[in-house]
């Protein structure tokens, strides 16, 4: 990946809201979308239950997309992507 792709990257923790939140204030109107995989398939390590809920409402409240990358994971873990979960 070429090194000018990840300036344009604003990374937040995983798990951590206020994180993602900081982010945003950090970078008021710029950042566009959260991109990320609810299950690290990777670590097999899991999103707590709050977590994804409380991304949809932060992407809301600024105008943000929020995806899901990895179709895999809403087959393996249930309740990864409920049905009610919508923008």
């Amino acid at each position: 990946m070429p090194k000018s792709a990840l300036e344009n990257v604003v990374v937040a923790s995983f798990n951590n809201l206020k994180s993602v939140e900081n982010r945003f204030k950090q970078y008021p109107g710029q950042i566009a979308a959260i991109i990320l995989e609810p299950i690290l398939m990777n670590v097999v390590y899991a999103s707590a239950t709050w977590f994804s809920p409380g991304l949809r409402d932060i992407c809301n409240k600024n105008g943000a997309l929020l995806i899901f990358d990895e179709v895999k994971t809403a087959r393996s873990w249930p309740g990864a992507a409920p049905a009610n979960f919508s923008a």
